[in-house]
């Protein structure tokens, strides 16, 4: 029994002996490749196991590892190392910095790329989600807040025209930038009557451009960019890069669609006193400048001819409530757009299809907008060659209502303002009925 117990012993402490003589000491430092400085908590792992050590803050770390053992190197900030041990008993491991400096890209004239660093002028550049992050129906809309320098406005009806100002006000007239797609300038002129009284708004050129067209939007700012493309861009200059297919690209459809209700924020407030009349009290008038609103019963508005008398419609001479505001109603804008791409090796293509169709807040389709936008952008290579080639076409059906003070009485707002406080214009609104003539 002795003699078994004291073999058992000796096996245990050469068992012993010979995992220790499979496990040694390995030192070492870990220290900044840039500056040489000594890098402290750095996490020392043996890998595939929870074994490990952290550095001091002289960067110094000591583990006890076994032959051919990996050993990863991690710290924040930092590239990991790894790196295998073999018969080594001093590990000194110099760290590399994993931040990396992203130089942005611009696209300048003609399609050229450049850092925006190296630009002699200033540039803003906006991606292809930022400007679609509201599904706007037209590109400037998207840039709205988001560029500093550069001011966007429109009359609000879908389709109309925006004006854009970069960098403030440089002359009375002719302050619109230059628009460039693709390397080519477009004409981006008004359509419509631009008339202080009776003017109509059919939008312009750069409002028939699909958003979902676009890659990016970058805006030259600045005199400096005028030398790209002359006295043109001496209000600065709008380039508009659209989305390519790379070769060997697999076909892909996306689809995006949108909708979007409008309503009016503010009316006037009209006066609340004094009815139909000037100064005295006239069915047939269309100011409101008549006697003291006094809720009594009369008659009002054009008469029907009964067996040769006339009736009339009968009514409370009192103040409408939210005449005015009720007279408009809710408007709306739906977006629907599909893309196809892919490539083969040597051809990249892309189609796209896309509607946008809007009912404004005047009643009935008087401010109706509707657009059809087709393109076709494919590029192909030839040895050393590259060409691109592009087919846009749009088709707009527009509707407007004329804008101004209206002194052939086309413009409704001014109408709107001129009609009686008591006289709803709900009662109005069916222009078939007999009483509501002319």
């Amino acid at each position: 029994m002795k003699k078994a117990i004291g073999l058992f012993v000796f096996l245990v402490i050469l068992g012993i002996q010979f995992s220790n003589a499979q496990e040694r000491q390995v030192t070492g430092t870990v220290t900044d490749a840039s500056d040489g400085s000594p890098l402290p908590g750095v996490t020392v792992m043996v890998k595939g196991t929870q074994s490990g050590a952290a550095t001091d803050v002289k960067g110094f770390y000591s583990l006890k590892v076994k032959d051919n053992t990996v050993l990863v190197f991690s710290f924040i900030g930092m590239t990991s190392q790894e790196i295998n041990v073999g018969n080594k008993s001093v590990i000194n491991v110099q760290l590399q910095s994993e931040s990396r400096r992203m130089d942005e890209v611009v696209v300048t004239a003609i399609g050229i790329k450049k850092s925006e660093k190296t630009l002699g002028y200033a540039a803003s550049t906006v991606k292809s989600d930022e400007l679609m992050a509201a599904h706007s129906s037209d590109i400037m809309s998207g840039v709205i807040g988001k560029v500093a320098g550069v001011n966007i406005s429109n009359s609000g009806q879908t389709g109309s025209s925006q004006k854009v100002v970069v960098r403030g006000y440089s002359s009375f007239s002719g302050n619109q930038p230059l628009y460039v797609v693709d390397g080519v300038p477009i004409q981006n002129s008004f359509s419509g009557v631009g008339d202080f009284s009776d003017g109509v708004d059919f939008g312009n050129q750069a409002g028939d451009i699909n958003p979902d067209d676009v890659e990016s939007m970058t805006i030259l700012k600045g005199a400096s960019a005028t030398a790209l493309y002359g006295s043109r861009a001496a209000n600065g200059v709008i380039m508009i890069t659209t989305k390519r297919a790379a070769q060997e690209e697999k076909i892909s459809v996306v689809y995006t669609g949108s909708f979007m209700g409008s309503d009016v924020l503010r009316v006037p407030q009209t006066q609340n006193m004094f009815g139909q009349g000037w100064p005295y009290w006239d069915r047939a008038e269309n100011g409101s400048w008549g006697p003291k609103l006094d809720g009594r019963i009369h008659n009002w508005g054009a008469p029907q001819i009964i067996n040769g008398e006339e009736v009339y419609r009968e009514k409370p001479f009192s103040y409408v409530e939210d005449n005015l505001r009720n007279f408009y109603e809710t408007g709306f804008e739906m977006t629907n757009s599909v893309s196809i791409s892919g490539g083969t090796k040597n051809t990249g293509f892309m189609l796209s299809y896309s509607n946008t169709t809007s009912d404004g807040v005047i009643p009935s389709n008087s401010d109706k907008y509707d657009r059809n936008t087709f393109s076709f952008r494919g590029n192909t290579k030839f040895n050393r060659l590259e060409a691109s080639y592009n087919i846009n076409y749009v088709r707009k059906d527009v509707k407007a209502v004329s804008t101004g003070q209206g002194d052939a009485g086309a413009t409704i707002f001014p109408e709107l303002l001129q009609h009686a406080v008591d006289v709803n214009f709900q009662d109005l609104k069916d222009y078939n009925n007999y009483y509501n003539n002319t």
